[in-house]
């Protein structure tokens, strides 16, 4: 039972939207975002894994026919856990959240590749997500 209340509670983040905290940011230069993310960086790192988690649900795949598929996730999260990851590190000099965010792009990178059967290619963004990890 545990697991499904797991589960479940990963499918209601996903349909949530972002925490007001990022939807915040998402609206803000780099300069104003980087002060709100510098004044509260414990509120900033909740709402990174509340967006971590977030991208995870979000990766699925979309098959139009039997024999072709493609991993569907969501960019936009994705776009926005990089950016403020990426201030947070600024402001606290930790880049953990950089770092996970960076690594879950790499690996998505390289299961489009391996999707489209690009498998040589796929093997550097592969491989980079494995060192950041």
């Amino acid at each position: 039972m545990p697991v499904l209340s797991f589960i479940a509670a990963l499918l209601l983040l996903a349909q949530a939207g972002a925490s007001p905290l990022l939807d915040r940011l998402s609206k803000l230069g780099h300069a104003e975002a980087a002060r709100i993310v510098a004044a509260d960086p414990a509120a900033t790192g909740r709402s990174l894994e509340e967006l971590l988690a977030r991208v995870d649900a979000s990766v699925h795949s979309d098959r139009d026919r039997p024999e072709q598929r493609r991993v569907q996730y969501d960019r936009t999260a994705l776009a926005l856990g990089a950016r403020v990851s990426a201030l947070l590190a600024d402001a606290t000099g930790d880049r953990t959240f950089a770092r996970r965010f960076a690594a879950r792009e790499q690996r998505l990178a390289g299961t489009v590749l391996l999707n489209e059967r690009r498998y040589r290619a796929a093997i550097v963004p592969l491989t980079k997500a494995l060192r950041e990890s």
